[in-house]
C-alpha cells in the first residue's frame, strides 16, 4: 500500500475508552496536562473500557492538529505490561530502562535512552454530543 504504517513492538490489545471532556476540565483546557488510565478516570468512564496492553496515557499536546493523543503506557524497549511509562511534565519516562519520550508534540518520539521506537499511539476522536457535550474517544 502507499500508506506508511508506524512500527510498534507492543503486542495488540483492545483499546476502547469514551469520556466527557467537561468532566476533566483541567485536562481539556491545559496544554501539557495528562490523564493516566485507568488510574485518573471517574468510575462512570471505566464501564466497558479497555486500556491497551499496559494502560493509557491521554495527553493534551501543543499541536493544533493533534490536540489530544493517546499512548500505550508500555515501554517499547522493555515490552512488559508491568513496566509502565510515567508522565513527567511534557515527557514520558520509563522507570526501568530510563528511556524518555516526547509527549508534548503529540508523537511520543524517543528523546533519550535505550528505546529505538516511539510510544505506541492509538486513534483519538473528539466530537460534540448533544447530550454530553465534548466527548473524547480512544480506539484501535
Amino acid at each position: 500500500s502507499c500508506k506508511e504504517e508506524d512500527f510498534t513492538n507492543i503486542p495488540d490489545a483492545r483499546v476502547y475508552l469514551t469520556l466527557t471532556l467537561d468532566d476533566y476540565s483541567s485536562f481539556k483546557n491545559g496544554i501539557g496536562n495528562s490523564l493516566v488510565c485507568p488510574r485518573d478516570l471517574k468510575a462512570k468512564d471505566m464501564t466497558g473500557a479497555s486500556y491497551g496492553y499496559g494502560g493509557l496515557i491521554l495527553f493534551h499536546t501543543m499541536d493544533s492538529e493533534r490536540v489530544f493523543v493517546a499512548y500505550d503506557r508500555t515501554c517499547p524497549f522493555e515490552v512488559k505490561a508491568s513496566v509502565k511509562i510515567n508522565v513527567d511534565g511534557g515527557q514520558g519516562v520509563c522507570p526501568q530502562c530510563g528511556s524518555v519520550f516526547d509527549l508534548l508534540t503529540g508523537y511520543g518520539a524517543v528523546v533519550s535512552g535505550k528505546a529505538k521506537y516511539p510510544l505506541r499511539s492509538y486513534t483519538v476522536h473528539v466530537y460534540t454530543s448533544s447530550v454530553r457535550g465534548d466527548e473524547l474517544q480512544v480506539v484501535n
